[in-house]
C-alpha cells in the first residue's frame, strides 16, 4: 500500500506513470492493483471512462479508483484521467 505521508508528485505523462510503478515508488493494495493494471494495459479505459465505469471494469468500488488517482499524486480522478486522455491522443496522432 502507498505511503500517505509521502504523497508522490503526479507523473506528467504516461511514461513517467509506468516508471513510477516499475520503480515501486507506489505499491498498491490488491484492489488498487486492479485499477493500476487496467491503467497500464488499457489506458483508453481510463481516458474515455468514468469513475463508475473504471470501477465496474475492475470490480472495485469508486473509492478504490479515486484512491489510486490520489496515491499516484493527482488531486482526484479528473486529473488522473486527463493524463490518460493526453497519452491516447498523442499515441493516435503519431
Amino acid at each position: 500500500m502507498h505511503n500517505a505521508s509521502q504523497q508522490p508528485i503526479a507523473p506528467t505523462d504516461f511514461a513517467s506513470f509506468k516508471q513510477m510503478i516499475a520503480a515501486r515508488v507506489i505499491v498498491f493494495s490488491g484492489l488498487e492493483e486492479r485499477v493500476a493494471r487496467l491503467a497500464l494495459d488499457k489506458p483508453e479505459a481510463i481516458a474515455f471512462g468514468t469513475l463508475q465505469s473504471v470501477a465496474k471494469e475492475c470490480a472495485v468500488g469508486r473509492t478504490t479508483v479515486f484512491r489510486v488517482a490520489q496515491a499516484t499524486g493527482f488531486d482526484g480522478f479528473a486529473d488522473f484521467k486527463t493524463m490518460f486522455v493526453q497519452h491516447v491522443r498523442s499515441r493516435n496522432t503519431v
